[in-house]
Parts: C-alpha cells; structure tokens; sequence
C-alpha cells in the first residue's frame, strides 16, 4: 500500500481575513506548478488544506520533495485514502501501524473535517486505538513513538503518520515583483530567497565583468532559487565598460562603492522596465568594507527606489547555514571572478556620504554608461 494523497498545509494565509481566497488560489496555482510532470491527478482545496490526488505508480519521493520547496506550505504529510466507512478507516490505520518503523507506543488523533459522521472524534479515537492495541503497540498520549493522524472528509478519509516541513510564508507573486542583485556568492541568494519568502516574484539581475569568464554559475543559483516556482528572468548585464570608466576617472578608496551606485541605477532601470518596485540586495551591516551604514546610506542615494536588505541584521555564519538548508551553498562557493572585487584598492572608503561619491562620480557620463550596458544586457527565462 502506497500513500495515494498529499495533504499540504498552510500557515499564514489562514489569518488574512477577507483576502485569504486571492492566497490559497496562488498557493494552489504554484503547488500544480510544482508537481507538473509528477503524475497527479487534481490539486484541490478542501477545509483550508492543498489535497494533491496521486495516480497509481506515481514518484511519491519526488513529488514530495517539489511538494516542499513551495512557498506558502507550512508542513506536509504524505497519505492513505479509504472511504469514509468504519471498517475502511480501521483498516487504514492498521495498516499505517504496521508500517510505523518498530514503534512501541503510539497515539490516535482524529479530526472530524466532516461533521456528518456519525462517531465523534473522541469516539473514534478509543475504538481504532484498540485495534492498533491489538497489534502489540501500547496507547500513549505525549511522547508516542507514532502519532497515527486520521482526517475525516466526506468524500474519503485520509490517514498519515507524518509531518513534513515545508518553507512557510506567502505563495509566490502575492507580493509583487522585486528585482534582485544577484552576485554569484552566499549572501545575495539567500536573500532572494527570502524575499521569494514574502511572496515576491523575483527578477534577478546579475553584472558581470566580460573579460573576467562567463556567469554560468549564476544562471545555476537562479535556477536552484526557481525550484518549483513560476518561471523567473534573469537579466546578464556586462559591465567592464562601466568600471573601465570608474578605474579611470575616480579616486580608488571609492571604486567599489561607485561601481555599486551604477549596478543600482541599471538595476532601477530594469525595475521600471519590469514593472518591479524595489531592489533587493544581500548586504550584511558590517560584513565588508561597502556594507557599512554610511556606505550603504550612500549608495543607496543614487536610486529613488526602495532597496531591501533581508540579511541585514544576520552574521556570515547564520547566512550560511541557510544557504545551505536551501540549496544554494553549493554552487556559491564555487570559484568566481565576481566583477565587484575587481581592482578594488587595499584600503577603501568606510565612512562616506552621497555628497563625496557624487563629486568622484562628476566626470563621468553615468547616463551614457548605463544605457549603454542595458543596450547590451541578456535577459533569460528560468
């Protein structure tokens, strides 16, 4: 006997009042996304829970696994289905007992979705509890070895034995379109992802130095980061041009800070153009020269947009912890010229302020360099 169900179950959507429909349309929207290919039969809603419908045969690890990266879903148990009928659901949870691992204590929880059954749930509990006593396993209220959870619905009742977690948070493209400066390292897709988290629809926008090797390794990030999600964009953008124009025009302890104001006004530019309505950035607040609060104050003063920083108040090691929990760790640590560490001076600035910066940037033709790089950036659909 093979689980035949998912029951996907969400968090946060249940407290959104006269909205929470627009969520759970979403939420099921990216669940089919997600399972595309996986062999199910229907994704529906049923008592404020995803009910994904298996067919015979069907990859139950690997659903499972799409099944979890989806944002939106709290937790998520894979299931048995038998027709609501006592000796049916007796024999489900028999069955889900025996296959339990070598428990020796276990615990009955039911709940009655479906109120026109004629047992309570307390009732239901004592009578399959003594069954599952018949087969050796002693009756345990905290702390069983098992916890046998039996939902009943019209329809069918399901039976599981398992929660599994899944990311939390809001569906995705329930809170609007953000353009992410996504660089190759930990940091910036960890912070995607957590703005992902929040319901955003990422595009992600990448600037890379084109004498310095090929972004092959971002393209992966984005698509580690697109798992099971609608498709996203990804804009390349070469910048050598740009930071030619910025070596040879400005004083070096700002080079790197420079080169971020010009990533930020490219980045407005395809936010606009994106219909997108902020920035997203993977700054750490003392993490690197540039991520100091004057210095990020000061770069951010070349944009009129919001940018979001997620990782703002978080250390290098709770960062990478999470990239690795979501998938990414792997391939940021890979080698990588990132455009940003190109011929940055020994000892940059730490302390400036947008009026400094605007006078080094005085001499150069930022608007001719940034419609420039835009005329020559890619745009890929991952």
């Amino acid at each position: 006997m093979e689980p035949d169900f998912f029951i996907a179950r969400y968090a946060e959507i249940g407290v959104k009042g006269g909205n929470r429909s627009y969520f759970e349309k979403l939420l099921l929207r990216n669940v089919r996304t997600a399972l595309r290919g996986q062999e199910c039969d229907d994704v529906s809603l049923s008592f404020s829970k995803v009910l994904v419908k298996l067919r015979r045969g069907a990859g139950v690890a690997e659903a499972g696994r799409r099944l979890g990266r989806v944002f939106g879903v709290e937790n998520f148990s894979p299931t048995y289905s038998c027709r609501t009928e006592y000796p049916q659901m007796e024999k489900a949870v028999l069955e889900a007992a025996k296959r339990s691992g070598g428990a020796k204590t276990f615990r009955i929880t039911t709940n009655r979705s479906w109120k026109g059954f004629p047992a309570t749930s307390q009732e239901l509990n004592v009578k399959l509890g003594s069954s599952v006593s018949g087969l050796g396993l002693k009756a345990k209220m905290t702390g069983a070895d098992v916890n046998i959870e039996v939902d009943v619905m019209k329809e069918r009742t399901l039976v599981f034995t398992e929660r599994f977690p899944g990311p939390g948070g809001l569906p995705a493209g329930s809170g609007g379109r953000v353009v992410c400066l996504l660089s190759g390292g930990i940091d910036s897709p960890v912070a995607s992802w957590m703005m992902m988290r929040r319901g955003c629809h990422p595009i992600f926008a990448h600037f890379y130095n084109e004498n310095l090797g090929s972004p092959t390794k971002v393209r992966e990030l984005a698509g580690t980061l697109c798992r099971s999600q609608p498709p996203a964009k990804l804009w390349l953008i070469p910048f050598a041009e740009c930071q030619k124009a910025i070596i040879g025009r400005a004083p070096s302890e700002y080079r790197m800070l420079l080169y971020r104001r010009m990533m930020f006004r490219i980045a407005e530019a395809i936010a606009r153009q994106e219909k997108a309505k902020a920035l997203v950035t993977g700054d750490s607040l003392g993490q690197v020269s540039s991520q100091t609060l004057e210095n990020m104050t000061a770069v951010e003063a070349a944009v009129a947009m919001s940018v979001f920083r997620p990782l703002v108040g978080m250390d290098k090691m709770e960062i990478t912890r999470m990239a690795e929990s979501i998938g990414t760790y792997a391939t940021s640590i890979r080698q990588y010229q990132d455009c940003c560490s190109f011929m940055t001076p020994r000892h940059p600035a730490t302390k400036s302020d947008p009026f400094q910066l605007e006078r080094a940037e005085s001499g150069l033709p930022l608007q001719r360099l940034a419609d420039d790089a835009m005329d020559r950036a890619q745009s890929l659909n991952i």
